[in-house]
């Protein structure tokens, strides 16, 4: 296969009835001393994938590091095969990439103009021997990018030695960059297991390698940011013992892995080679053509508020990885027992002193495969929502309107203050029926003697108040009416008289204040303290002497 290599391409065509994806097919060149040597991945031309650039993370050229493992002898020379498989002409350009010290150099060779149904065989070598290449460029990826927007080509490359035309290393082009796949891994012996992975998309993202080898597991996460290029020696991760995310290190000397990225729409190129200083290639399980959302699960993480919960989702996917992440869209069937924002977050509401059960479902369309299909999934979970506490945590001032003395005057000529509406917390629990007792003490006047000894009880009071105001609505002194609203109750706080109180007053005074403190007790403890501050001041209504009064709460 490697000599034929250098003068002609060949290529395998499968022709079936039925839909796309109904039939897979995988095929391997077969050496008969070393076993398999070359993995063929087959794909479906009726499929329409969003990318059409084939890519390959294996370009060999010349003699390699010590580091990778390659018999010292071995100087490879690299062809690939570029076969177009529609019925036009396709321009194809080469674009080779190599990661050095963190940062991506890129090249790009002349375009190739394929005519339909023809192969061009492309010899890497040679053109890094014209210069084309950069003279120090070993290793590297490629990417076939056709001016297409079907599947237009098919690709495979072999890295040979050019010395004895043995050792073969091939790669096929992926078509697609995947959320994850899986595959097979070995060390054992002179085996070495090599893995490249490209971020092919705009955002960062985050690659889990998992390593399975009977009950062992090693799980490392490695970061990958736009368009980086990651390449991990498993002789590395042994012999370095090299911790995973748990503090583990790698024993098993072979096993199956599984790779994915962290987020739903990770574009992730893989690339895997197996070989040993002995062999070439070993080729086991390629990896998965498709990665794809096999289901999805809904479940509630707490807070640190009790009414307070994170909706979560986990999505699993078919090459036995899963994420973990926020189940923004998540739905309630009573929004008034459990509401969910637009961050996926749940708030329960107790409306009572029983528990109650809640569903609260989550849908999402997912793309089971990149390639070709989209499916709905559909999760759920009960909530149960706990019975309503005693009593509430605090009360606050909702808001304040004040009372006007031009509704009740003449007949009264002090006045007035105002209508306190007070909001029972927290807010998310329907706190209505409830009952609070109020207790009022003076806490300083600078009011005439007389004055504040007078009829107006400014700072006495133990009234009792229902949260909700039992669904009445609450009337001022001066006719003003004030709605019930839930986890509201109205406390009304003012000064009348049928007499100007300054102009009685003596000795007579402009304005003076009287400031008392006031206390909402639910159970015997406080849940609210405020100062209400009463101020009189002489004015005149109607050409006659009266006393406003205004009040202030906090």
């Amino acid at each position: 296969m490697a000599e034929r290599s250098r003068e002609s391409g060949a290529g395998i065509r499968l022709s079936f009835d039925g839909k796309p994806g109904d039939i897979v097919a995988d095929g391997n060149l077969y050496n008969r001393r070393n076993g398999f040597s070359q993995y063929i991945r087959f794909i479906d031309a009726a499929l329409h994938f969003s990318d059409t650039t084939l890519r390959s993370h294996f370009v060999l050229l010349g003699r390699q590091r010590a580091s990778d493992g390659f018999p010292a002898s071995v100087s490879f020379h690299s062809v690939v095969a570029v076969r177009n498989i529609v019925n036009k002409t396709v321009i194809v350009t080469p674009e080779f990439k190599r990661s050095r010290a963190g940062t991506v150099d890129r090249f790009s060779l002349s375009p190739l103009s394929i005519a339909a149904g023809d192969t061009k065989l492309l010899d890497l070598t040679a053109e890094k021997a014209r210069g084309r290449l950069p003279s120090d460029f070993d290793q590297g990826s490629l990417e076939l990018v056709p001016q297409s927007d079907q599947n237009s080509i098919i690709a495979e490359m072999l890295n040979y030695n050019e010395e004895t035309g043995g050792y073969v290393v091939a790669s096929s082009f992926s078509a697609f960059p995947n959320r994850g796949t899986g595959s097979i891994w070995r060390l054992d012996g002179t085996f070495q297991t090599t893995l490249m992975v490209e971020n092919t998309s705009s955002d960062s993202d985050e690659m889990t390698l998992r390593l399975f080898s009977g009950d062992l597991a090693y799980e490392k996460t490695y970061p990958i940011a736009a368009g980086q290029i990651i390449k991990i020696s498993f002789r590395d991760l042994l012999q370095g013992r090299i911790p995973d995310d748990t503090g583990r290190v790698l024993q098993a000397p072979s096993g199956t892995l599984s790779m994915a990225g962290k987020g739903v729409k990770s574009r992730l190129s893989y690339d895997k080679l197996i070989y040993s200083a002995d062999e070439s290639e070993y080729v086991g399980l390629g990896g998965s053509a498709c990665s794809y959302v096999t289901q999805i699960g809904l479940f509630l993480n707490g807070t640190a508020d009790p009414n307070v919960w994170d909706a979560m989702l986990d999505t699993f996917w078919s090459d036995n990885s899963f994420n973990e992440g926020a189940a923004v869209g998540t739905t309630s069937e009573n929004n008034s027992l459990a509401s969910v924002d637009t961050n996926g977050v749940v708030t329960f509401h107790p409306i009572d002193g029983f528990s109650h059960d809640v569903t609260l479902d989550y849908s999402q369309v997912e793309i089971a495969c990149v390639a070709c299909s989209s499916d709905d999934y559909q999760a759920s979970t009960v909530a149960t929502v706990p019975p309503r506490p005693a009593c509430p945590a605090s009360i606050a001032v909702s808001s304040s309107s004040a009372e006007t003395l031009a509704n009740i005057f003449p007949g009264t000529k002090t006045g007035v203050g105002i209508m306190a509406s007070m909001l029972a917390q927290p807010t998310n629990i329907n706190w209505n029926g409830i009952q609070l007792t109020e207790q009022v003490t003076i806490v300083s006047t600078t009011c005439p003697s007389n004055f504040s000894s007078s009829p107006l009880n400014l700072c006495q009071g133990s009234s009792s108040f229902v949260v909700g105001d039992n669904g009445l609505t609450a009337v001022g002194v001066d006719g003003s009416r004030f709605s019930a609203l839930t986890n509201i109750f109205h406390d009304e706080h003012t000064a009348t008289s049928s007499v100007s109180l300054l102009d009685a007053a003596n000795p007579p005074t402009n304005s003076c204040q009287v400031v008392c403190r006031q206390q909402y007790t639910c159970g015997g403890a406080v849940k609210g303290t405020f100062n209400i501050t009463y101020s009189f001041s002489k004015g005149t209504l109607q050409q006659q002497p009266v006393t406003n009064v205004s009040a202030t709460k906090q």
